[in-house]
């Protein structure tokens, strides 16, 4: 007879467990935003402000995808160099869900911006499972900044890409990847719209940064698009 007990209160245990656990699922809200089909930049930095605006909302980050394969292929790349953030988002075939569209951070002409802050605070009580941010590339800092512990802890790098980067660097007769920094300005397409990267206050803060953080080497390597001239230029030493 104990045993029969023991053995029902361990059903109605996991029982309850296993219930919880649905409506737990049930109960998810998710958010996405709108994919861009752009270079691996932009998809690093969108999943950054993807996860810091999915946490304002307390949401799950989803990716509305069917066959977007150049996107698939991204985001699988991004996994394998920084494995943590396979945990942060969610694919979900688009077809199956129905998505509430709301138009997010556009200006005052009503066109999508990709600069621009919108607070996402505004969408905390949206009634929506399935919230889609109608957005272009969300490249503003202040969506992740107070997140930023979490997001290095998300881009830390595979030990199988670390090692790959230790062996370019040894084929450069240099040391290991932790005496190096790698600086990406924009210089060509912000350039047409006016809001390109300055070129020596971006050289004077990379050197501000490496001092900061005690980096005894420091190559520069930036491209310059020809409309500037100067095609290449390398810049070792502090």
């Amino acid at each position: 007879m104990t045993a029969f007990i023991m053995l029902l209160l361990c059903v109605i245990v996991n029982y309850v467990a296993i219930s919880s656990q649905y409506q737990s699922i049930q109960e998810q809200k998710f958010v996405a935003l709108k994919p861009n089909h752009e270079r691996l930049g932009n998809q690093l930095f969108q999943l950054a402000s993807g996860f810091g605006i999915a946490k304002k909302l307390g949401r799950t980050l989803y990716y509305p995808l069917n066959e977007a394969k150049t996107l698939r292929c991204y985001l699988k790349l991004l996994t394998a160099t920084f494995p943590r953030v396979s945990s942060i988002y969610r694919i979900l075939p688009k077809k199956s869900i129905k998505q509430a569209e709301v138009e997010f951070a556009f200006d005052e002409h009503g066109h999508r911006t990709c600069c621009r802050y919108d607070d996402p605070s505004r969408l905390i009580g949206h009634p929506a499972k399935y919230l889609l941010l109608q957005m272009s590339f969300a490249q503003n800092a202040r969506y992740f900044e107070e997140y930023l512990p979490e997001v290095r802890a998300l881009f830390n790098f595979s030990s199988e890409s670390r090692e790959q980067g230790n062996r370019n660097l040894r084929r450069l007769n240099v040391g290991d990847a932790t005496d190096f920094m790698c600086v990406h300005i924009r210089r060509t397409d912000f350039l047409d719209f006016g809001i390109g990267s300055d070129l020596n206050g971006t050289l004077k803060a990379t050197r501000d940064i490496a001092a900061r953080k005690e980096i005894d080497l420091m190559w520069l390597l930036i491209i310059i698009p020809s409309k500037t001239r100067g095609s290449l230029e390398e810049t070792p030493g502090r």
